[in-house]
């Protein structure tokens, strides 16, 4: 069944690729039955996430001022609130960061600027303390992204400069890594 439901998700994922939100949105949704029925709460939450982020997108393609828009992203934060829930139960620190990240910017798109302020500082400080660099970038694009729409031109632009540091960080670390394993492949 663990087999069907990792599988039911990776096909979920495809189809979110391919932009086939529906198709993607029951595919997870079978995932997250069965994930239930067999109590593998790590793989719940993350097929709750998935179910979040198509309602996100969702909201995202949906005309501006669309009703549509706000009860989608709507239905995203009541996911993403579910994930957080279950991750915090488990003890899943990177997928508590990155509910934090996802809560933080669902409340930017329905205007809720102190929530998103809170989340994305949670989740900012969260993540230095787990060392979770990806999630502690991703942190400042939220922030930067909530100060421009909030007009806070200044704190936007450290946010964004923070967030390239954290980028060009992760992109040399990634490099690194990569050379080493080619200079270890030559060697053997």
């Amino acid at each position: 069944k663990q087999g069907i439901a990792g599988s039911l998700n990776n096909v979920g994922e495809v189809y979110k690729e391919q932009k086939k939100y529906d198709k993607a949105l029951q595919h997870y949704v079978m995932a997250l039955a069965i994930n239930e029925e067999t109590g593998n709460k790590n793989w719940a939450a993350i097929n709750i996430n998935n179910i979040g982020n198509i309602y996100y997108i969702q909201g995202e393609k949906a005309g501006s001022g669309n009703y549509d828009k706000t009860a989608l992203y709507q239905r995203a934060l009541e996911h993403y609130l579910r994930a957080l829930k279950i991750r915090e139960t488990i003890g899943d620190n990177q997928g508590i960061a990155s509910s934090y990240i996802s809560l933080g910017l669902i409340n930017i798109r329905l205007s809720k600027f102190d929530e998103a302020r809170k989340y994305m500082a949670d989740a900012l400080s969260f993540s230095k303390k787990i060392g979770y660099k990806e999630a502690i970038k991703s942190s400042y694009a939220g922030l930067a992204t909530l100060d421009s729409a909030a007009g806070n031109w200044q704190a936007a632009y450290a946010n964004h400069k923070q967030f390239v540091i954290y980028r060009d960080s992760l992109i040399n670390e990634e490099n690194t890594r990569k050379s080493i394993h080619a200079e270890m492949s030559f060697t053997f």
